[in-house]
């Protein structure tokens, strides 16, 4: 069959994926080729392309700059405070992520006294976080850094650590993250204020929260990809994301999070990977 007429009978999304992202799809056309062309059948193809054409992408420059973007916002909100001493910190203590994030904190940092004059501290993790109060420094509030945020599992874990094992009044904490999902906003927002969760996009599942497709497409969705998952060796458990979030999205980092068809990697490497993760 001709490449060209097997890519426009089996695959219209693949074609406005494309349009839609040129930016960056010379980037990835042989990875997404290999996956149409070699790694799934016809049935396979439709749910790929429809999470396709919803799927937000950043580069590194772009998610970062969009980040940057919010501090207007938190810098206004804390403008009744003098002289505020703040705290950065990341929301995990996982290394991989402390890595991925030690970068961005250092740019805050500099960004935070250049601009508005302010200086403040910066804890690369949670544990370096929990060490710097123990000591009991001064601070007027503690900001949670995150590129994106899920389900919001980790961060209302944490919060429930340092409000009942060291207590941190909540009313001192924000969050500044560029992406969180409807789900994650929600629940933390049953903690502290929403004025205090500042973020730049809110995403909702890419499958189960969609208005353009019915209940049985949505369950049919979902079991063609379990069957992906199976036929290539992934891990069946994350093939609507970690906690089944069903996210679209990949920017300074690919999220767990997000499909697992998308980033997951098999045994011996075969299966191609459009959005890897940096800790993969």
């Amino acid at each position: 069959m001709d490449s060209d007429k097997c890519l426009y009978d089996i695959s219209i999304g693949m074609e406005i994926f494309k349009l839609c992202k040129e930016k960056w799809y010379n980037e990835k056309k042989n990875i997404l080729k290999d996956l149409f062309y070699n790694k799934l059948q016809n049935k396979e193809l439709k749910v790929i392309s429809y999470l396709l054409k919803k799927f937000l992408y950043q580069t590194y420059d772009e998610a970062e700059s969009s980040f940057f973007s919010l501090f207007p916002n938190f810098i206004n909100i804390i403008k009744p405070l003098e002289n505020p001493k703040i705290i950065f910190t990341g929301i995990n203590d996982n290394s991989a992520k402390v890595k991925s994030h030690h970068g961005l904190l250092c740019k805050i940092k500099y960004h935070m006294q250049r601009k508005y004059n302010i200086d403040c501290k910066v804890c690369l993790s949670i544990k370096e976080l929990i060490k710097y109060i123990s000591l009991s420094k001064p601070y007027d509030v503690i900001v949670f850094l995150d590129d994106f945020i899920g389900t919001g599992t980790t961060t209302l874990k944490i919060f429930e650590e340092l409000v009942n094992s060291h207590q941190i009044d909540k009313n001192n904490l924000f969050i500044i993250t560029e992406i969180i999902m409807k789900e994650a906003y929600e629940r933390i927002n049953r903690e502290i204020s929403p004025k205090k969760i500042i973020y730049d996009i809110m995403l909702t599942k890419g499958i189960s929260d969609s208005s353009d497709i019915d209940n049985y497409t949505k369950n049919s969705y979902k079991q063609d990809l379990e069957q992906i998952s199976k036929s290539n060796y992934l891990d069946t458990d994350l093939c609507l994301g970690w906690g089944r979030s069903e996210s679209l999205y990949s920017g300074i980092n690919t999220p767990n999070n997000t499909f697992g068809i998308f980033w997951q990697k098999n045994g011996d490497n075969t299966f191609p990977r459009i959005f890897p993760r940096i800790c993969d």
